[in-house]
């Protein structure tokens, strides 16, 4: 889709189109080999460009990845307003019973903490400096299962009610 009212966007989305495009032909990659499944501008709240590529449209629903971290820390948001926890909580005193390393008498393990460097710093280092780094999906998933435990629902649902629902999201998996 390409704004008709060129003149009120002050753009010319069709020439900008066709830039994008030959940039891609040029460099003999599509958008698809990029992973870019489409591309919108939107200029003063009116939307100049949208265009899907490969078998992506504007309806379909689409892998996020690591983007569910932002939508968890979200909920968390959420769930702190709604007084499930507090920023000041251990996480450990909210899974009694699960086996783990952690001590609740650990005064370096908050759950969420202002002093972001002082939480970091404290950390002890798994591997040496300069070694592999290892992706870790630990803490946004603890999070979510903080949400679960908290909340007394399934994360999804928790998510549905209170973050996708407001924003007349339907379409989730």
């Amino acid at each position: 889709m390409v704004a008709e009212d060129t003149k009120k966007t002050n753009a010319k989305p069709t020439k900008l189109l066709d830039l994008i495009q030959s940039s891609f032909s040029a460099s003999n990659l599509m958008p698809t080999k990029l992973h870019i499944d489409g591309l919108a501008i939107s200029k003063d709240g009116e939307t100049v460009l949208e265009e899907y590529f490969g078998d992506m449209a504007a309806d379909a629903l689409h892998i996020i990845s690591s983007c569910t971290k932002s939508i968890t820390v979200l909920l968390a948001r959420i769930a702190i307003e709604q007084g499930l926890f507090g920023l000041g909580d251990k996480i450990v005193d909210y899974f009694a019973g699960v086996k783990s390393k952690w001590s609740s008498d650990d005064d370096k393990l908050p759950m969420l903490t202002t002093d972001v460097e002082q939480l970091v710093l404290g950390w002890q280092l798994v591997a040496s400096l300069g070694a592999p780094y290892n992706y870790d999906n630990g803490m946004p998933s603890l999070i979510g299962c903080l949400i679960e435990r908290t909340s007394g629902i399934p994360l999804v649902e928790f998510a549905n009610q209170h973050l996708f629902a407001p924003m007349d999201i339907t379409r989730v998996t």
